[in-house]
């Protein structure tokens, strides 16, 4: 009986294998391992912080180098835990500029390009809003297509796929964006050309 309690504990350490960190999202990297401490029935704070602090690398583990070399004695992993994620989550600044400017179809699926912009977004933004934003990026094409519909937007994020895959929609084309400068100082050498041609 005592051997078949060991070996289910050795089992369980064995079973929990994070993930590389995802510096992109660490909050959904600790939801992940999260549940992994669960399903390895790791509780114990000291359990966790250790198993955290072996599975990052150095790199990310030299940024709270005053936690990993002098843990505190309570709430080790919760502490190590939210300065990594304060040290790698994006600044409220950097999302909403992400959002507004960084934020294109690409090779993405329409409805990728929705998941994107709703986990940028969080819950700061209106419905209509998310839905204006997701719109613009998307070609003209099928923006004058999708305005006519009052879908949901899971719904309309479906149709659009739907479109993207049928009609070779590429992200070449995908946004109309204002021109940069230098386009409308192309646009505007090509037109003065015009003008001395006629």
């Amino acid at each position: 009986m005592d051997k078949e309690i060991k070996t289910d504990f050795e089992i369980s350490r064995v079973a929990f294998r994070p993930p590389p960190f995802g510096e992109h999202d660490p909050e959904i990297w600790f939801v992940h391992i999260e549940y992994q401490f669960s399903g390895a029935g790791i509780s114990e704070d000291s359990t966790k912080y250790h198993a955290l602090v072996s599975a990052l690398d150095s790199r990310i583990l030299s940024q709270a180098r005053d936690i990993v070399l002098a843990p505190p004695r309570d709430n080790a992993y919760t502490t190590l835990k939210k300065r990594i994620i304060s040290l790698f989550s994006q600044s409220e600044n950097a999302r909403l500029r992400q959002l507004l400017q960084d934020l294109h179809l690409g090779a993405l699926r329409p409805s990728q390009l929705l998941s994107d912009i709703e986990s940028l977004a969080g819950n700061k933004i209106t419905a209509e809003l998310l839905r204006t934003l997701w719109l613009q990026r998307l070609p003209i094409q099928m923006q004058q297509i999708l305005s006519a519909c009052r879908d949901e937007l899971p719904d309309l994020a479906s149709i659009a796929d739907k479109l993207h895959e049928v009609s070779g929609f590429s992200g070449a084309n995908a946004v109309s964006l204002p021109p940069t400068d230098s386009v409308a100082e192309l646009r505007n050498e090509i037109q003065q050309l015009r003008e001395e041609v006629q």
